[in-house]
């Protein structure tokens, strides 16, 4: 892609702004697709939801004894404190193991499309007599 070089003095016309605009989107347009619709795919996942809100629902009950505990300042409270954010953290770490299984799960099937597309160019183009990509 040729990017002209343009006068600062250019750019105030509207015409020449809406061209550089979409000329900007239309590059960077493609790649910010792909990273949500692999974004999408991550969480259309049922386990990976129900992990996350695992996860969220323990971060809401720590917060919830951390202010239990805040007001009343009793010892008892201090156990529950240490058992939620015990749990937190135990939710926290299923949830990272769980998304991270999943993005691999995902980069595993787009490399093998990629491969795929790779060998039948490949295989393609010695049928035709012209010289593959390598």
């Amino acid at each position: 892609m040729e990017l002209e070089r343009i006068k600062v003095g250019k750019l105030q016309d509207q015409n020449v702004k809406d061209e550089y605009v979409e000329r900007l989107k239309d590059s960077s347009g493609d790649m910010k697709q792909y990273e949500f619709r692999e974004i999408e795919e991550l969480w259309k996942n049922f386990k990976a939801r129900k992990v996350v809100s695992e996860k969220k629902k323990a971060w809401l009950d720590v917060l919830s004894v951390k202010a239990n505990h805040r007001v009343q300042r009793k010892n008892i409270l201090k156990d529950k404190l240490n058992d939620a954010e015990r749990t937190y953290k135990d939710a926290n770490i299923k949830a990272k193991e769980c998304v991270e299984i999943r993005k691999n799960e995902i980069k595993e099937r787009y490399d093998r499309r990629f491969l795929d597309n790779f060998r039948e160019t490949k295989t393609f183009c010695s049928v035709n007599g012209e010289e593959g990509p390598e």
